[in-house]
């Protein structure tokens, strides 16, 4: 019997299951091969995630692009999801959380396409600044550890 340290079985189970979303998204039509498309279910509110700085900077001034000019979020506030992607992509263990009214976001929803499990709850939008006065502060929050 193999024993697998957490880390390693929790990087396994996430690769199993991007995996498997990316099978599902492969249509075989005779010989032509067809990636399907993801689109964002257009929910009301999405948030947003930042480390401390950016908190203080988004509560007075908004939430501004990356250098990649994308502002990047959730269509989910689940605590499981926001703390997988602050610990496993951003690397932090504290985060400030946002609420993003729908009627802040410019430019039409697009999915990030991240290699991990929480991949179908994260999209980004190339727009240079969601206004404050779409934006509603849930504070800043803690990542949880689970114990196994």
């Amino acid at each position: 019997m193999v024993t697998l340290d957490h880390s390693i079985y929790k990087v396994i189970v996430a690769e199993i299951i991007r995996w498997v979303a990316v099978l599902k998204s492969i249509n075989w039509d005779g010989h032509q091969l067809q990636i399907s498309t993801m689109t964002s279910q257009i929910s009301d509110k999405h948030y947003h995630i930042s480390d401390f700085q950016g908190w203080l900077s988004i509560k007075k001034n908004g939430i501004k692009c990356s250098e990649d000019e994308y502002i990047y979020m959730f269509d989910t506030n689940d605590v499981d999801v926001l703390c997988y992607v602050a610990i496993n992509q951003l690397f932090m263990t504290d985060y400030g959380l946002f609420e993003i009214d729908h009627a802040g976001i410019e430019s039409e929803l697009e999915p990030d396409l991240v290699g991990e499990l929480t991949a179908k709850y994260q999209f980004r939008v190339k727009q240079e600044l969601i206004d404050k006065k779409y934006i509603k502060d849930l504070g800043m929050k803690r990542v949880i550890h689970a114990e196994h």
